[in-house]
């Protein structure tokens, strides 16, 4: 009797793969236009790099950085570095730690998930943040299944939300030992991520939201346009092949609730018609905590926000906060040095228009598809462990971990203007006070001129 389930090989996800572009099928027209037309995008890149100054050229990130983005200031980058201790949460090391509590198996509708799920609604529970439960039953190829999305968002009364989202769910085996599998990769590191950036920023969330309360009471709450939302779904994998039906479940049921026009009553006007158009942006993590990840660029809309997380990777290291003992000039030597099994080589792929070729098939695709502007964090090529036994505790690196937990901490408090004082922004290197209300008033018009 053949397997229940098969694993889905990496070609099922990544769109225009080499086997794709040497197809048998295709007329052999095609096939040579198709070759020449990659070995011409592959030598363009080629040619760029070498004839660009700077080592990782981001040629677009100034044409299209979102006009609200503010950088944190040199002098507030001590007290972010200190916001909370990054072992609490991801110190797979000690058995106390959230990501050791997270690397368990957790399938759809086992015993384990439905804890790991408990356990998170009480911890952003004690945050003090909103949390929602999405709950639903799908049918799938072993029989209808019991789903749950976990939405957790920090003030729900704002009007817009920054996304940021991991699956929970681990890979379902149907014999033993393939059924222990961990998923450390898989997504157990992204939410333990997700889990410390909550924790580490709802300090000064809070801030920014008393004092803009302050200023207005309700009123001012109005013109609080934007919070954190963390987003943890459930069935992502596949139960048999990655198919269009048998994958992403949670995802799709939640675009679909999301995309309805919303019954709520609010006070605050210019609220969008549907939560789906609440969302500014939407960060996927996924495959994230092995060594040597390398990440790149899938949707041009959003290539600008990509590109904040490449320089803040460089911020942080060459402040040498990133990798401590590596600064300055130290840091970006090493930083630049491409061999394998270097931690502090660069998490980016440079952005190029052959970097945006082809896409991986993830929890993102029905936001996407719903005019939804994405940022898709996965390391590609997969860590060679995806899927087998191996992506266990064996397959994390707790300093690459580590820095990708502050990556994301630095990229959010820019995206939403935070900092230790509530109300000050960086412009050219230059420290200056600005009205929060009038900040958020003007993000606020940006995002209603287009509206979705």
């Amino acid at each position: 009797m053949p397997p229940v389930g098969r694993r889905r090989s990496r070609d099922d996800r990544i769109g225009l793969s080499a086997s794709q572009l040497a197809s048998p099928q295709l007329p052999s027209c095609t096939r040579s236009w198709l070759l020449t037309t990659t070995i011409l995008l592959v030598l363009m890149v080629l040619s760029a790099s070498a004839s660009s100054s700077p080592p990782r050229p981001r040629p677009f990130s100034v044409l299209k950085r979102n006009p609200t983005y503010a950088p944190l200031s040199t002098s507030h980058l001590s007290a972010f570095s200190t916001l909370s201790d990054l072992n609490e949460i991801l110190d797979f090391t000690n058995p106390s730690s959230a990501l050791s509590k997270l690397l368990v198996p957790r399938a759809v509708g086992s015993t384990n998930l439905t804890t790991l799920q408990t356990y998170l609604v009480d911890f952003f529970t004690d945050l003090g943040w909103h949390v929602e439960q999405d709950r639903f039953t799908a049918k799938t190829p072993i029989g209808e299944k019991r789903f749950n999305n976990l939405i957790m968002t920090h003030d729900p009364e704002a009007t817009r939300r920054f996304v940021f989202a991991a699956h929970l769910d681990s890979k379902y085996f149907p014999t033993h030992p393939e059924d222990q599998f961990i998923g450390a990769t898989d997504s157990a590191a992204p939410c333990a991520m997700l889990m410390d950036l909550a924790k580490s920023l709802t300090p000064w969330l809070e801030l920014r939201k008393k004092r803009i309360l302050a200023q207005g009471g309700e009123e001012g709450r109005s013109t609080q346009a934007e919070t954190l939302q963390i987003i943890f779904f459930d069935g992502e994998e596949a139960f048999v092949d990655w198919t269009d039906e048998d994958s992403i479940y949670g995802a799709k049921h939640l675009a679909k609730q999301w995309s309805k026009p919303s019954t709520r009553p609010s006070a605050i006007e210019n609220v969008p018609r549907t939560e789906m158009q609440r969302i500014s942006h939407f960060v996927l993590l996924d495959l994230l905590g092995a060594l040597n990840p390398y990440c790149r660029t899938f949707y041009g809309p959003t290539g600008w926000l990509y590109d904040e997380f490449a320089n803040v990777e460089t911020k942080l290291g060459q402040a040498g906060i990133l990798w401590p003992g590596h600064q300055g000039k130290a840091y970006t030597k090493v930083a630049m040095a491409q061999e394998e099994g270097n931690p502090m080589k660069s998490f980016f792929m440079p952005r190029s228009t052959f970097g945006i070729m082809g896409k991986v098939e993830d929890d993102h695709i029905p936001f996407l598809e719903a005019g939804v502007p994405v940022v898709h964090m996965i390391s590609v090529p997969f860590p060679t462990v995806w899927h087998t036994m191996l992506d266990n505790v064996d397959a994390l690196h707790l300093p690459t971990i580590k820095a990708w937990a502050l990556i994301i901490r630095l990229v959010t408090v820019e995206y939403l203007g935070l900092d230790p004082e509530g109300g000050t922004t960086t412009v050219k290197g230059r420290k200056r006070e600005v009205n929060v209300e009038d900040k958020a008033k003007r993000r606020n018009e940006l995002y209603s001129k287009h509206d979705r």
